[in-house]
């Protein structure tokens, strides 16, 4: 099953809005448990990634053909590149800025999520064509090369 752009999108902000009230739960749990802002916003980031991972494979970029072990790790770039995206912004946003830690954190969700949909999109959950394992004939989720 390949969906228009525009519905894998909708699911992804679906699934994005989870992602981010688990993540968000979990950094303001350990803010307040006393956890520094940027540990608990890199463990609040990797729950809600593993939360992201695991509903996107399976709704928003359902049909993909690839196995774990060859999306797993494009996922985990991604989800790496976010982090350093989210570290980066909350600490510009709190240490020069002066934001509130939560407010910080609510403004640099959107971001990570456009980022992190258009990486999943055209590489991380990228749909293969021809023979399996040929790298060189991938193509991105609209099946056009």
């Amino acid at each position: 099953m390949h969906l228009k752009p525009t519905h894998q999108f909708v699911r992804y902000a679906i699934v994005g809005v989870l992602n981010t009230l688990v993540t968000l739960a979990a950094y303001h749990a350990l803010v307040v448990a006393g956890v520094p802002y940027r540990v608990a916003s890199a463990i609040g980031y990797t729950v809600g990634g593993l939360t992201s991972y695991a509903a996107n494979r399976a709704w928003t970029f359902a049909g993909h053909d690839g196995p774990h072990r060859s999306v797993g790790p494009r996922f985990g770039v991604v989800f790496g590149l976010g982090l350093l995206t989210d570290l980066v912004l909350i600490s510009v946003l709190v240490e020069d800025v002066g934001l509130g830690k939560l407010l910080a954190q609510l403004l640099v969700a959107p971001v990570v999520a456009v980022q992190g949909f258009m990486l999943a999109r055209h590489w991380a959950f990228r749909v293969r064509v021809g023979r399996v394992g040929a790298d060189s004939s991938t193509v991105g989720s609209t099946g056009k090369a």
